[in-house]
């Protein structure tokens, strides 16, 4: 499972660079993207479900398992 902060581990080269990393060692290993939601003294927003579904849309290319989770 990989949750998804903004601005920390969002960007599509980040994505692809771990998606490209997975795929190298099996197609059938599952990917779960899930949201982020702030709590207790994170300051940062929960994040867009658009960037979720960007993800997953970037890892399906690769990989045949991916999951989005906490929409």
């Amino acid at each position: 499972t990989n949750l998804i902060i903004p601005g920390l581990n969002d960007s599509e080269q980040e994505i692809n660079e771990m998606v490209d990393w997975i795929s190298s060692l099996s197609k059938d290993i599952p990917l779960h993207f899930s949201r982020y939601f702030p709590c207790y003294k994170m300051n940062i927003s929960a994040t867009p479900i658009f960037i979720l579904y960007k993800a997953r849309d970037i890892a399906q290319k690769k990989l045949k398992y991916v999951y989005v989770g906490k929409i």
